[in-house]
Formats: structure tokens, C-alpha cells, sequence
């Protein structure tokens, strides 16, 4: 996982890495994912 400032850093670094698969998330989608993933565990249900 790594994390960038703005869509521009996110675009200068998969153009420096072209091979590396991935999507963008902001950090409220990334958590939305963190819960489904792993439930509870997040919030203490």
C-alpha cells in the first residue's frame, strides 16, 4: 500500500512505475474497504 499527497503525486508515480497495478482511494474509501474487510475489529463490534 502506498499512500500520496494528490492525484498529481499518484500520477507522476505510475508513471515512474508503469508495471505496478492499483486504483486510488481517499482515505474515507480506503477505510469504508478496511471495514468490510476486517469487520469489527476496526470499531471493536
Amino acid at each position: 500500500m502506498n499512500f500520496f499527497r494528490s492525484e498529481e503525486h499518484l500520477r507522476s508515480w505510475r508513471d515512474a512505475n508503469p508495471a505496478t497495478e492499483g486504483a486510488g482511494a481517499t482515505i474515507a474509501e480506503a477505510f469504508e474497504l478496511g471495514h468490510c474487510i476486517f469487520g469489527g475489529l476496526l470499531t471493536g463490534d
